[in-house]
């Protein structure tokens, strides 16, 4: 696939030291690629690539407490900054916390547990652990009110990897994002400096955020977040043009060196734009 390709040779300039080993908005695999011809009167193809290092990882609340309460509350908060910026309601975070953990006691107000999912038609379990996808948030409770645009604007914004860290590449994130992050620590004007250094030149070292007006200010917890400007999670959005027909895939893929895994991969509607960066437009469906 053309689009694992240039994956891998990102990663192999990078190796060279031909280019600094960051993630930038300026690198060959952030180029979206739009429909080709392939063959003679195949049809066509093309991709376009998002950065998942570049979202909150929704797994990272799944942190056990004792592992530091602190950060996990300050995750939470962040969480709740995030859907409040999406303009949903901030306490999903409850029910979600629900899911994650591995215990049966509700979690706050609108929290929700096995007997809430037991009572269902039909009836589940709760995951009690990590999401294994995206997808699976549309089983915990309230997020299956969500509209398909609301999913599209969720996405742009969080993913679901396979660990409980949380590390954001501040080159690559969204805007809408950072703000979120930052404002729920009442520095929203931090966010604004992110993305007015990045597009003059892209931090080629997590030092170089010391000059962000405000950044020695905030909590350690925030920023150890942005500690890392390397992404090894990716998806692939891929569409297909065959005569009449259209087929779209999301493929999300780990890369360690050159090296590529497949986590997941999901149908998606044939009809996404491949001109500009995000295009899925909801969440498909979800049975575990």
């Amino acid at each position: 696939m053309l689009a694992e390709l240039a994956l891998q040779l990102d990663e192999e300039e990078k190796t060279k030291k031909e280019r600094p080993n960051v993630e930038t908005l300026d690198d060959r695999w952030a180029q979206p690629f739009p429909p080709q011809p392939i063959g003679e009167d195949i049809g066509q193809a093309g991709f376009v690539i998002d950065d998942l290092s570049a979202r909150f990882n929704v797994n990272s609340l799944a942190l056990p407490p004792a592992k530091g309460p602190g950060l996990l509350e300050s995750r939470k908060t962040l969480f709740q900054g995030i859907l409040g910026a999406l303009g949903l309601e901030t306490n999903l975070l409850f029910p979600l916390l629900d899911w994650l953990d591995t215990d049966d006691e509700v979690t706050g107000k609108s929290g929700a547990e096995k007997d809430y999912y037991l009572g269902l038609t039909p009836p589940y379990l709760p995951r009690n652990g990590k999401l294994l996808r995206l997808e699976e948030l549309a089983l915990v409770e309230g997020f299956s009110d969500l509209t398909r645009e609301q999913w599209a604007a969720l996405r742009t914004m969080v993913a679901a990897l396979p660990n409980t860290d949380l590390k954001i590449n501040v080159n690559t994130a969204p805007e809408l994002l950072l703000t979120a992050v930052f404002a729920a620590i009442d520095d929203a004007a931090a966010a604004k400096a992110i993305v007015s250094q990045r597009e003059q030149h892209p931090f080629l070292n997590p030092s170089e955020l010391n000059q962000i007006p405000g950044w020695n200010q905030a909590p350690m917890e925030v920023r150890s977040i942005f500690q890392s400007l390397n992404s090894q999670y990716f998806t692939i959005h891929a569409i297909g043009i065959a005569g009449d027909v259209t087929r779209g895939l999301a493929v999300a893929e780990q890369r360690s060196g050159t090296r590529l895994v497949v986590l997941d991969w999901r149908e998606e509607v044939g009809t996404v734009s491949l001109t500009s960066p995000t295009p899925s437009v909801g969440m498909s469906s979800f049975r575990r």
